[in-house]
Protein backbone atom coordinates (compact mmCIF):
# COMPACT_ATOMS: atom_id res chain seq x y z
CA UNK A 1 0.00 0.00 0.00
CA UNK A 2 1.26 3.46 -0.89
CA UNK A 3 0.21 6.77 0.63
CA UNK A 4 -0.39 9.63 -1.75
CA UNK A 5 -1.77 13.14 -1.46
CA UNK A 6 -4.83 14.16 -3.47
CA UNK A 7 -5.32 17.90 -4.01
CA UNK A 8 -8.53 19.72 -4.86
CA UNK A 9 -9.13 22.64 -7.22
CA UNK A 10 -11.95 24.68 -8.70
CA UNK A 11 -11.96 25.75 -12.31
CA UNK A 12 -11.67 29.44 -13.09
CA UNK A 13 -11.76 31.12 -16.49
CA UNK A 14 -9.57 34.21 -16.81
CA UNK A 15 -10.11 36.81 -19.52
CA UNK A 16 -7.14 39.14 -20.02
CA UNK A 17 -7.76 42.58 -21.49
CA UNK A 18 -5.49 45.62 -21.43
CA UNK A 19 -3.34 44.21 -18.67
CA UNK A 20 -6.34 43.41 -16.46
CA UNK A 21 -7.59 39.91 -15.60
CA UNK A 22 -11.31 39.25 -15.24
CA UNK A 23 -12.39 36.00 -13.59
CA UNK A 24 -15.43 34.48 -15.32
CA UNK A 25 -17.72 31.58 -14.48
CA UNK A 26 -18.63 28.69 -16.80
CA UNK A 27 -21.43 26.16 -16.82
CA UNK A 28 -21.28 23.15 -14.53
CA UNK A 29 -21.02 20.89 -17.57
CA UNK A 30 -17.55 22.22 -18.47
CA UNK A 31 -15.63 19.00 -17.76
CA UNK A 32 -18.19 16.90 -19.64
CA UNK A 33 -17.79 19.12 -22.70
CA UNK A 34 -14.01 19.14 -22.30
CA UNK A 35 -13.92 15.35 -22.25
CA UNK A 36 -16.15 15.10 -25.32
CA UNK A 37 -13.88 17.54 -27.15
CA UNK A 38 -10.66 15.76 -26.18
CA UNK A 39 -12.17 12.49 -27.46
CA UNK A 40 -12.35 14.01 -30.96
CA UNK A 41 -8.66 14.95 -31.11
CA UNK A 42 -5.85 12.90 -32.62
CA UNK A 43 -2.89 11.79 -30.51
CA UNK A 44 -0.76 14.50 -32.16
CA UNK A 45 -3.31 17.19 -31.29
CA UNK A 46 -3.26 16.06 -27.67
CA UNK A 47 0.53 16.37 -27.38
CA UNK A 48 1.28 19.98 -26.48
CA UNK A 49 4.69 21.55 -25.94
CA UNK A 50 4.59 23.42 -22.66
CA UNK A 51 7.68 25.36 -21.57
CA UNK A 52 9.99 23.14 -23.60
CA UNK A 53 8.43 19.83 -22.56
CA UNK A 54 5.81 17.79 -24.40
CA UNK A 55 2.70 16.95 -22.40
CA UNK A 56 0.37 14.20 -23.60
CA UNK A 57 -3.22 13.99 -22.41
CA UNK A 58 -6.42 12.07 -22.98
CA UNK A 59 -9.94 11.66 -21.68
CA UNK A 60 -10.69 8.27 -20.17
CA UNK A 61 -13.65 6.44 -18.66
CA UNK A 62 -13.03 4.20 -15.70
CA UNK A 63 -15.09 1.02 -15.42
CA UNK A 64 -14.98 0.59 -11.64
CA UNK A 65 -16.24 2.97 -10.45
CA UNK A 66 -17.77 4.23 -13.69
CA UNK A 67 -16.61 7.82 -14.16
CA UNK A 68 -14.70 10.05 -16.55
CA UNK A 69 -11.25 11.38 -15.78
CA UNK A 70 -8.31 12.96 -17.55
CA UNK A 71 -4.88 11.39 -17.85
CA UNK A 72 -2.22 14.04 -18.50
CA UNK A 73 1.44 13.03 -18.59
CA UNK A 74 4.78 14.71 -19.10
CA UNK A 75 6.95 13.12 -21.78
CA UNK A 76 10.56 12.39 -20.82
CA UNK A 77 13.22 13.20 -23.37
CA UNK A 78 15.43 10.18 -24.05
CA UNK A 79 18.36 12.07 -22.56
CA UNK A 80 16.47 11.91 -19.23
CA UNK A 81 15.75 8.20 -19.33
CA UNK A 82 17.11 6.10 -16.45
CA UNK A 83 19.15 2.93 -16.97
CA UNK A 84 17.75 -0.54 -16.38
CA UNK A 85 18.95 -2.97 -13.71
CA UNK A 86 18.47 -6.73 -13.72
CA UNK A 87 17.66 -7.73 -10.14
CA UNK A 88 18.74 -11.29 -10.95
CA UNK A 89 22.17 -10.63 -12.48
CA UNK A 90 22.97 -7.11 -11.29
CA UNK A 91 23.68 -6.07 -14.88
CA UNK A 92 22.97 -2.43 -15.72
CA UNK A 93 21.93 -1.55 -19.26
CA UNK A 94 19.98 0.85 -21.43
CA UNK A 95 16.20 0.81 -21.49
CA UNK A 96 15.28 -0.78 -24.80
CA UNK A 97 11.50 -0.87 -25.38
CA UNK A 98 10.34 -3.19 -28.14
CA UNK A 99 8.47 -0.31 -29.80
CA UNK A 100 11.13 2.13 -31.04
CA UNK A 101 8.55 4.95 -30.83
CA UNK A 102 7.77 4.24 -27.18
CA UNK A 103 8.70 6.99 -24.69
CA UNK A 104 8.50 7.29 -20.92
CA UNK A 105 5.77 9.46 -19.43
CA UNK A 106 4.91 10.59 -15.89
CA UNK A 107 1.13 10.88 -15.37
CA UNK A 108 -1.23 13.04 -13.37
CA UNK A 109 -4.86 12.04 -12.86
CA UNK A 110 -7.57 14.75 -12.92
CA UNK A 111 -10.98 13.54 -11.71
CA UNK A 112 -14.00 15.88 -11.98
CA UNK A 113 -16.72 15.28 -9.40
CA UNK A 114 -19.94 16.70 -8.03
CA UNK A 115 -22.25 19.21 -9.66
CA UNK A 116 -19.70 21.97 -10.05
CA UNK A 117 -16.33 22.40 -11.72
CA UNK A 118 -14.26 20.87 -8.94
CA UNK A 119 -11.53 18.31 -9.59
CA UNK A 120 -9.38 15.97 -7.54
CA UNK A 121 -5.77 15.86 -8.75
CA UNK A 122 -3.28 13.05 -8.11
CA UNK A 123 0.34 13.34 -9.28
CA UNK A 124 2.09 9.98 -9.51
CA UNK A 125 5.73 11.14 -9.38
CA UNK A 126 7.92 14.18 -8.89
CA UNK A 127 8.17 14.53 -12.67
CA UNK A 128 4.39 14.42 -13.27
CA UNK A 129 2.78 17.63 -14.62
CA UNK A 130 1.86 20.10 -11.91
CA UNK A 131 -1.16 22.37 -11.95
CA UNK A 132 0.44 25.15 -14.00
CA UNK A 133 1.18 22.66 -16.81
CA UNK A 134 -2.34 21.21 -16.54
CA UNK A 135 -3.85 24.67 -17.01
CA UNK A 136 -1.73 25.23 -20.10
CA UNK A 137 -2.65 21.84 -21.54
CA UNK A 138 -6.41 22.28 -21.08
CA UNK A 139 -6.24 25.79 -22.53
CA UNK A 140 -4.21 24.63 -25.55
CA UNK A 141 -6.38 21.62 -26.44
CA UNK A 142 -9.70 23.36 -25.91
CA UNK A 143 -8.75 26.48 -27.88
CA UNK A 144 -11.27 28.95 -26.40
CA UNK A 145 -13.01 31.29 -28.84
CA UNK A 146 -10.89 34.21 -27.66
CA UNK A 147 -7.07 33.99 -27.37
CA UNK A 148 -7.36 36.12 -24.24
CA UNK A 149 -9.21 33.29 -22.45
CA UNK A 150 -7.22 30.88 -20.29
CA UNK A 151 -8.18 28.28 -17.69
CA UNK A 152 -6.98 28.42 -14.11
CA UNK A 153 -7.28 25.88 -11.29
CA UNK A 154 -7.69 27.58 -7.92
CA UNK A 155 -6.90 25.51 -4.83
CA UNK A 156 -9.78 24.75 -2.49
CA UNK A 157 -9.17 26.19 0.96
CA UNK A 158 -10.52 24.28 3.96
CA UNK A 159 -14.10 25.11 4.88
CA UNK A 160 -13.34 27.33 7.87
CA UNK A 161 -10.81 29.56 6.11
CA UNK A 162 -12.70 29.58 2.79
CA UNK A 163 -15.62 31.16 4.62
CA UNK A 164 -13.20 33.71 6.06
CA UNK A 165 -11.82 34.52 2.62
CA UNK A 166 -15.35 34.95 1.24
CA UNK A 167 -16.37 37.20 4.13
CA UNK A 168 -13.15 39.25 4.27
CA UNK A 169 -13.36 42.98 3.68
CA UNK A 170 -9.84 42.81 2.26
CA UNK A 171 -6.29 42.02 3.31
CA UNK A 172 -3.63 44.20 4.95
CA UNK A 173 -0.60 41.92 4.63
CA UNK A 174 0.43 39.41 1.98
CA UNK A 175 3.83 37.70 1.90
CA UNK A 176 4.76 34.99 -0.60
CA UNK A 177 7.91 33.10 -1.53
CA UNK A 178 8.33 31.62 -5.01
CA UNK A 179 10.96 28.88 -5.05
CA UNK A 180 13.72 28.69 -7.65
CA UNK A 181 12.58 26.64 -10.63
CA UNK A 182 8.85 27.12 -9.98
CA UNK A 183 6.65 28.25 -12.87
CA UNK A 184 4.43 31.21 -12.01
CA UNK A 185 1.00 30.93 -13.72
CA UNK A 186 0.76 33.03 -16.85
CA UNK A 187 -2.51 34.65 -15.77
CA UNK A 188 -4.43 35.49 -12.62
CA UNK A 189 -3.62 37.19 -9.36
CA UNK A 190 -4.30 40.74 -10.54
CA UNK A 191 -1.47 43.15 -9.74
CA UNK A 192 0.01 40.62 -7.31
CA UNK A 193 0.28 38.09 -10.12
CA UNK A 194 1.81 40.69 -12.43
CA UNK A 195 4.44 41.50 -9.81
CA UNK A 196 5.29 37.81 -9.34
CA UNK A 197 5.63 37.26 -13.09
CA UNK A 198 7.81 40.37 -13.47
CA UNK A 199 10.04 39.27 -10.58
CA UNK A 200 10.36 35.78 -12.06
CA UNK A 201 11.42 37.27 -15.40
CA UNK A 202 14.52 38.75 -13.76
CA UNK A 203 16.05 35.33 -13.10
CA UNK A 204 15.01 31.68 -12.86
CA UNK A 205 17.93 30.93 -10.53
CA UNK A 206 16.73 32.65 -7.37
CA UNK A 207 13.97 32.30 -4.84
CA UNK A 208 11.65 35.31 -4.94
CA UNK A 209 10.28 36.89 -1.79
CA UNK A 210 7.41 39.34 -2.28
CA UNK A 211 5.66 41.25 0.46
CA UNK A 212 3.03 43.91 0.82
CA UNK A 213 1.98 45.37 4.16
CA UNK A 214 -0.11 48.26 5.43
CA UNK A 215 1.37 47.84 8.92
CA UNK A 216 -1.17 49.53 11.18
CA UNK A 217 -2.68 51.69 8.45
CA UNK A 218 -6.23 51.01 7.33
CA UNK A 219 -5.61 51.22 3.60
CA UNK A 220 -8.05 52.01 0.82
CA UNK A 221 -10.49 49.52 -0.64
CA UNK A 222 -8.45 49.21 -3.86
CA UNK A 223 -5.34 48.21 -1.92
CA UNK A 224 -6.98 45.72 0.44
CA UNK A 225 -8.95 44.17 -2.43
CA UNK A 226 -5.79 43.72 -4.50
CA UNK A 227 -4.08 41.92 -1.62
CA UNK A 228 -7.14 39.74 -1.09
CA UNK A 229 -7.21 38.79 -4.80
CA UNK A 230 -3.55 37.79 -4.51
CA UNK A 231 -4.29 35.66 -1.46
CA UNK A 232 -6.98 33.77 -3.36
CA UNK A 233 -4.57 33.15 -6.24
CA UNK A 234 -1.53 31.54 -4.58
CA UNK A 235 -1.16 27.76 -4.42
CA UNK A 236 1.42 25.18 -3.43
CA UNK A 237 2.72 24.26 -6.88
CA UNK A 238 4.55 27.59 -7.34
CA UNK A 239 4.60 29.21 -3.89
CA UNK A 240 6.59 27.70 -1.02
CA UNK A 241 5.30 30.18 1.59
CA UNK A 242 2.17 32.32 1.69
CA UNK A 243 0.78 34.32 4.60
CA UNK A 244 -2.10 36.77 4.66
CA UNK A 245 -3.74 39.06 7.22
CA UNK A 246 -7.47 39.29 6.50
CA UNK A 247 -9.73 42.14 7.53
CA UNK A 248 -12.82 40.52 9.05
CA UNK A 249 -16.00 41.99 10.46
CA UNK A 250 -16.68 40.95 14.04
CA UNK A 251 -19.74 42.66 15.43
CA UNK A 252 -19.48 46.39 14.86
CA UNK A 253 -15.71 46.37 14.44
CA UNK A 254 -13.09 45.09 11.99
CA UNK A 255 -10.34 42.76 13.15
CA UNK A 256 -7.25 41.32 11.48
CA UNK A 257 -6.58 37.59 11.40
CA UNK A 258 -3.40 35.93 10.11
CA UNK A 259 -3.48 32.72 8.04
CA UNK A 260 -0.88 30.45 6.47
CA UNK A 261 -2.54 29.87 3.11
CA UNK A 262 -0.57 26.76 2.15
CA UNK A 263 -1.45 24.94 5.36
CA UNK A 264 -5.10 25.83 4.78
CA UNK A 265 -5.35 24.31 1.29
CA UNK A 266 -7.51 21.21 1.50
CA UNK A 267 -5.76 17.94 0.69
CA UNK A 268 -6.49 14.30 1.48
CA UNK A 269 -3.80 11.75 2.27
CA UNK A 270 -5.05 8.33 1.25
CA UNK A 271 -3.68 4.80 1.08
CA UNK A 272 -3.65 3.45 -2.45
CA UNK A 273 -3.59 -0.27 -3.11
CA UNK A 274 -0.44 0.05 -5.23
CA UNK A 275 2.49 -2.32 -4.83
CA UNK A 276 5.98 -0.89 -5.16
CA UNK A 277 6.95 -3.44 -7.81
CA UNK A 278 3.74 -3.32 -9.88
CA UNK A 279 2.21 -0.91 -12.35
CA UNK A 280 -0.67 1.01 -10.69
CA UNK A 281 -4.02 -0.28 -11.91
CA UNK A 282 -6.80 2.10 -12.91
CA UNK A 283 -9.03 0.50 -10.27
CA UNK A 284 -6.49 1.14 -7.48
CA UNK A 285 -5.93 4.75 -8.53
CA UNK A 286 -9.63 5.60 -8.90
CA UNK A 287 -10.56 3.86 -5.66
CA UNK A 288 -8.01 5.93 -3.76
CA UNK A 289 -9.07 9.17 -5.44
CA UNK A 290 -12.72 8.48 -4.63
CA UNK A 291 -11.87 7.90 -0.98
CA UNK A 292 -10.23 11.33 -1.04
CA UNK A 293 -13.33 12.83 -2.68
CA UNK A 294 -15.44 11.32 0.12
CA UNK A 295 -13.20 13.11 2.65
CA UNK A 296 -13.68 16.34 0.68
CA UNK A 297 -17.46 16.02 0.76
CA UNK A 298 -17.42 15.36 4.49
CA UNK A 299 -15.31 18.49 5.05
CA UNK A 300 -17.63 20.75 3.05
CA UNK A 301 -20.99 19.13 3.81
CA UNK A 302 -21.92 21.56 6.58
Amino acid sequence: MMKKTVRFYELRVVKSSGGNDEVLTVGNDFWQKMGDHVDTLTAQQRQIQIRGRYVHGESRRARRPAQRYFYVAGVRERAEWPDGLSSATGVVGDLQPQDRNMVLIDPTYIVPFGGSNQVAVLTMSAASPRVTALESWFTAVHKPNSPSITYMLAPVINSRVSHRLAEAEGATVLRVTVAQGSEVPEVGGGHIGEAARAAKAVSSETDIELGWTLNRRTGGEHTTSALLDGARWVREDFVSKAEVNLVLAEGDSLKRKKYDLLKQQFTAMEKFDIQSDERPSEFAVMTGVNLAIASFRKEFSS
